[in-house]
């Protein structure tokens, strides 16, 4: 069962990264996007562009979402947890 974890803290993302089984995605938003260093991203890692070019984040390209991506994810997954 896929999860979508939804990270607005970066203070969370090593909680995230404990729960996280094989098959999740992880998601940054707001200011969750300040951690995009902290997680791998062979971990399933997409990061809200519109939040980190409002925040003057660099991110991968590969790793980019924007609102359609998002609600994509949440529906290709089973369930979602939002970490703040």
């Amino acid at each position: 069962m896929a999860v979508l974890h939804v990270v607005a803290n970066p203070r969370a993302i090593a909680s995230c990264l404990r729960a996280r089984a094989s098959g999740d995605a992880i998601l940054l938003i707001g200011d969750g996007v300040f951690g995009v260093g902290s997680v791998p991203e062979e971990h399933g890692l997409w990061v809200l562009a519109e939040d980190a070019v409002e925040r003057g984040v660099g991110f991968p390209a590969d790793a980019t979402a924007d609102y359609a991506k998002f609600v994509a994810l949440v529906l290709e997954t089973d369930s979602s947890v939002t970490w703040s």
